[in-house]
C-alpha cells in the first residue's frame, strides 16, 4: 500500500469556469468572476477535500470570441491575497503574463502574497496573445518576441527573488541595524527587453523562492520549463498528447540536468536546484506511466 501513486490535485477557480455558459446555470451566481463571496466559497470546498493548490487562469486581453465572464474578472494577485487570509494550507498559484507586465512588479507581487500566505504562494508565468500587447506599450513588439522576452523575464524574476539572503534582515532594535547590506545582492540585469538593477524591497520567501512555473506544449515551451522552472501545467485533447508532452519534458530535463551550467542559487543552504526540480518532475509525471 505504501507504494501506491497519489495524484496531487489543483483547482481551478475561474469565475463560472472556462465555457460560454456555465453564468447562465440556475445555481452559478451570474458575476461569479467578481463575486468575493463565492470565490472564498470555491477555496474552502477545495482545502477541505485535500486539494494540494488553487489555480487561477488570468486574461488581460479583450477581444472577439472571448467567455463572457473574462469581460469582468477579479485581478489575480488581489483576489488570492484575499483568499490567503481565510485557508490556511492549499497553495495559490496566480498566472501572470510576461507579455503584458514587467518582471520587478511580479516578482514583488508574488513575494507579497507568498508573506500575506505565509509560504503558499506560486507563480504561472506564461506568454499571452499578441494582440493585448497594446494595452500594455508593447504594440510594436511581435508574436516573435514573445519567447526572448519571456526568458529574461524569468531569468530577472528568479534573480530578484534571491535579492536577500535569509539571514539578512538583522532587525535589532537596541543597536538600530535592520539590514546586512552585505546580504543584499544586486540584480543588475541588461537584457534586450528588460534592464533590472534591484534590489527588490521585500525579504526573501520562506520557501527559498516562490514556486515558479510555466504552461504550454510547445518544443520551446518544453525547453523554457526544464530550464527556469520548478514545474509546468500542461494539456492536450488526448492522454496520449498529454503523455507525449510529459515524456518531453523529461527528456529535455534529463537533457539540461548533463549540460548546463546550473542555475542554482549560491544562498541556499538546501540541496540544489537541480535535485529539488527532478524530485519535482518524477513526483508530477509518474502518475501517466
Amino acid at each position: 500500500m505504501g507504494n501506491k501513486k497519489k495524484l496531487k490535485l489543483a483547482a481551478i477557480i475561474d469565475g463560472p469556469g472556462w465555457n460560454h455558459t456555465s453564468w447562465q446555470h440556475p445555481d452559478m451566481p451570474s458575476d461569479a468572476g467578481e463575486n468575493i463571496d463565492f470565490y472564498v466559497q470555491q477555496a474552502k470546498l477545495a482545502e477541505d477535500a485535500k486539494f494540494e493548490s488553487l489555480f487561477l487562469i488570468d486574461v488581460s486581453h479583450v477581444g472577439p470570441g472571448n467567455i463572457p465572464h473574462y469581460l469582468s474578472m477579479f485581478e489575480g494577485v488581489s483576489i488570492m491575497s484575499a483568499l490567503a487570509m481565510v485557508t490556511k494550507n492549499i497553495g495559490l498559484a496566480f498566472t501572470a503574463s510576461s507579455s503584458y507586465t514587467d518582471p520587478y512588479n511580479i516578482a514583488r507581487q508574488a513575494l507579497s502574497l507568498d508573506k500575506i500566505s505565509r509560504g503558499r504562494a506560486s507563480l504561472n508565468a506564461i506568454t499571452s496573445n499578441p494582440g493585448g500587447m497594446v494595452n500594455f506599450s508593447r504594440g510594436h513588439l511581435s508574436k516573435a518576441d514573445q519567447y526572448p522576452m519571456h526568458i529574461e523575464f524569468l531569468e530577472i524574476i528568479r534573480n530578484l527573488w534571491d535579492t536577500y539572503e535569509d539571514d539578512a534582515f538583522v532587525r535589532d532594535k537596541e543597536n538600530g541595524i535592520f539590514l546586512n547590506p552585505h546580504k543584499m545582492h544586486l540584480t543588475n540585469y541588461r537584457g534586450k527587453y528588460f534592464s533590472v538593477e534591484g534590489p527588490l524591497n521585500i525579504s526573501r520567501s520562506v520557501q527559498g523562492r516562490p514556486v515558479l512555473y510555466t504552461a504550454g506544449s510547445s518544443p520551446t515551451f518544453v525547453d523554457i520549463a526544464t530550464t527556469y522552472t520548478d514545474g509546468a501545467f500542461i494539456g492536450g485533447f488526448s492522454m496520449e498528447e498529454t503523455k507525449h508532452t510529459a515524456m518531453a519534458l523529461r527528456r529535455s530535463w534529463m537533457r539540461n540536468k548533463e549540460t548546463r551550467t546550473t542555475l542554482s542559487s549560491p544562498l541556499r543552504k538546501t540541496r540544489s536546484w537541480e535535485e529539488r526540480m527532478l524530485k519535482r518532475i518524477r513526483n508530477i509525471w509518474s502518475w501517466l506511466y
